[in-house]
């Protein structure tokens, strides 16, 4: 991984991609957690507690 580069005199440095974040349960959901989940990504907190739901329904 490339961590910085010089070109033309200039140097540049690149920063650690971020780590993935997955929520554990429709809980993580509330305040604002949806927005922090990137695997998978939510439109909204309604479409992040679903998703727990219906999957809790499919066990």
């Amino acid at each position: 991984m490339i961590s910085a580069i010089n070109f033309a005199g200039t140097s540049y440095t690149f920063a650690e991609a971020p780590k993935p974040v997955k929520l554990a349960g429709k809980d993580d959901c509330k305040n604002g957690g949806w927005a922090t989940s990137t695997v998978p990504v939510f439109k909204n907190q309604g479409q992040c507690v679903s998703s727990f739901a219906s999957a809790k329904a499919a066990k």
